[in-house]
């Protein structure tokens, strides 16, 4: 029990010192977890002896195991007399958890996919107007002749200019919103001066766009 409890510290405890994004949303959840697992192991080994010898009174009765407990004991007993089936099996089985744990996701969430995402080239800081201009026409002009997507939306804000992209819903559609972003971003990296990188549209900006203009 208090190996039990100090493991789960163990594991909670680091958690609650997180940094960033994700420390915000799992640092209450970690000292919560810490705390009530420690305050459990305080009533079980001060609390609930002290009742239990207060109000439980002493009978003697012989105790019966049942169906689930012979079928446990049976396999224990055939797992110690056949050790090396077991242990290959453990292995086996421990390899393939920590195989499909590698194909698992990193990530807090995954990456969005709502076939409607930004382009931003951002420039230097004290660049002029008239860069922005001219970095906003060359990732106009090298991303127009896309077969599969087409910007539909497109501004300058000094110093950063922005063009939104367009796709089907991904139901209907094989390929997901990372790819096309990645194929943009190899178009116009070489661009100078400017600083491109992808960005999520906003679900009130995904919301009021027109029709689809472009397929994946």
């Amino acid at each position: 029990m208090v190996a039990t409890t100090f493991t789960l510290c163990a594991v909670f405890v680091p958690v609650a010192f997180m940094d960033g994004i994700p420390g915000q949303f799992f640092k209450p959840f970690a000292f919560t977890a810490t705390i009530a697992v420690l305050f459990s192991l305080l009533v079980a080994r001060m609390l609930t002896p002290m009742m239990a010898s207060k109000y439980m009174k002493p009978y003697h009765e012989e105790e019966k195991p049942g169906r689930f407990m012979l079928w446990y004991l049976d396999k224990v007993q055939w797992a110690l007399s056949h050790r090396k089936t077991t242990m290959a099996a453990v292995t086996l089985v421990m390899a393939g958890t920590f195989f499909i744990a590698s194909t698992l996701p990193t990530g807090l969430r995954p990456p969005p996919d709502n076939g409607f995402f930004n382009i931003n080239a951002t420039l230097p800081p004290g660049s002029r107007l008239e860069d922005t201009r001219a970095v906003a026409d060359a990732v106009r002009e090298r991303l127009k002749d896309n077969k599969r997507h087409h910007p539909h939306l497109g501004h300058r804000q000094h110093p950063q200019c922005q063009h939104r992209h367009s796709a089907r819903h991904k139901k209907n559609r094989d390929k997901q919103q990372q790819q096309p972003q990645r194929e943009f971003l190899s178009q116009i990296r070489d661009i100078p001066g400017a600083r491109p990188r992808p960005e999520a549209a906003p679900p009130a900006a995904a919301a009021c766009r027109s029709r689809s203009l472009a397929t994946i």
